[in-house]
């Protein structure tokens, strides 16, 4: 078994490793990083929109709106414009021509077709980031064919004949791109997506490889349905989607992947002093969401006692949440304020809904229960081995 680990670590280590190195990932990825702050202003409009009509207050109505439609709700204008830049510094080459052109991909493909601003939100995210690779892409090509002084500016000026042409030719297809595109958005906010999304997450962590380098991925799928709920919020209609950025921080890994919340209240009353000091190390950062100070201090990382908890504690929180959400039990998330804020809390202010924030506390519960099998055995193997090592420390 410890031969077929180390060879599916070292398979996963290869799989993060290459999408660290390829340039449009990372770029993706250090895109919604550098865009959070948007999230979170935005998100922080919303709620605090809702809060004030419970208390019959519209007075500030016209501004929160215009925080979030020039917040979440141009992410993709947003999302094109850091993109088409991190893109053009990895390349080492002059960014304004990059954010030029894929902005101007941008309208020609998304916004001028429906002459609706509605494109410029998370609608369009997939085709934003297809429109930028695709500039990039055509801009290498053309950077090959020298450019003559009578013609400045040869290949912004070919790249720009060509989208124009391409969107000409797109719009007389006989044929329309709209029922496989909806198959692959009704896919990516499927139950069986995001139990495959969480254990696969969740594994890869369980091997030292970090979450967030897959972000790069998963990023603008969970961003994109956030602002399609924001916008729906806005518009007093039905929130579409279930799995969003909030979905996945507040409901599904309560306390940081693993659902650690619930093991750091065992280890805090831990009968194994190691086990207990961790739990009282790791509590504070792990009621933020901070899990690093757990997985190399129990440790979890490459801890085969702890393996299945740590992947399917956090699918079962998956599979009740979205169930929950589905039946309308609870409302859907349009918020995300941080990352950051405990979970019960996150959840309340990220969907409006009470019963959500008793959902998550009914959740901890049930991956304490989850978890304590688990822990004990381990607590066990660890308490023989102080023991152990104690009465070889008094022999000495």
């Amino acid at each position: 078994m410890g031969l077929d680990s180390e060879k599916l670590k070292n398979r996963l280590s290869d799989l993060a490793v290459s999408l660290e190195k390829n340039i449009y990932v990372r770029a993706v990825r250090d895109s919604f990083l550098a865009l959070a702050p948007v999230t979170y202003v935005s998100s922080f409009a919303l709620v605090l929109k809702q809060i004030l009509h419970l208390l019959s207050i519209e007075t500030f109505d016209v501004w929160l709106d215009l925080a979030w439609r020039f917040g979440l709700g141009m992410i993709g204008l947003y999302v094109c414009i850091v993109l088409s830049y991190k893109i053009a510094k990895l390349r080492k080459e002059e960014p304004f021509s990059y954010i030029f052109l894929s902005v101007f991909g941008l309208f020609v493909f998304c916004v001028l077709p429906y002459m609706d601003l509605v494109s410029l939100s998370g609608r369009n995210l997939f085709f934003v980031i297809c429109i930028c690779i695709l500039t990039d892409l055509l801009y290498s090509i053309l950077k090959k064919v020298k450019e003559r002084a009578y013609l400045p500016y040869f290949k912004e000026t070919v790249i720009v004949f060509a989208y124009l042409i391409l969107s000409y030719l797109l719009r007389k297809l006989p044929f329309s791109f709209d029922p496989i595109l909806k198959f692959l958005d009704s896919g990516s906010d499927s139950l069986l997506f995001v139990i495959l999304m969480t254990m696969f997450l969740h594994i890869v962590w369980f091997f030292g490889i970090h979450d967030s380098a897959f972000g790069g991925i998963l990023a603008p799928i969970r961003e994109g349905h956030l602002s399609i709920n924001g916008l729906a919020m806005m518009q007093g209609s039905v929130l579409p989607y279930v799995f969003t950025t909030p979905f996945w921080v507040y409901f599904v890994i309560l306390g940081g992947c693993g659902s650690l919340f619930s093991l750091v209240i065992l280890l805090c009353f831990s009968k194994s002093e190691s086990l207990r000091k961790a739990g009282r190390v790791g509590f504070i950062p792990c009621l933020f969401n901070i899990t690093e100070p757990l997985m190399y201090s129990v440790p979890i990382v490459g801890n085969f006692h702890l393996f299945l908890p740590f992947v399917f504690v956090s699918v079962c929180n998956a599979i009740i949440s979205y169930l929950c959400m589905s039946a309308g039990l609870i409302h859907k998330t349009y918020a995300l304020l941080t990352w950051s804020l405990p979970s019960f809390a996150g959840a309340y202010l990220s969907t409006g809904d009470l019963k959500a924030g008793l959902l998550v506390i009914g959740l901890i519960v049930l991956d304490v229960l989850l978890w304590y099998p688990f822990f004990k055995t381990y607590e066990n193997k660890l308490i023989k081995e102080e023991i152990y090592n104690k009465n070889e420390g008094e022999r000495s």
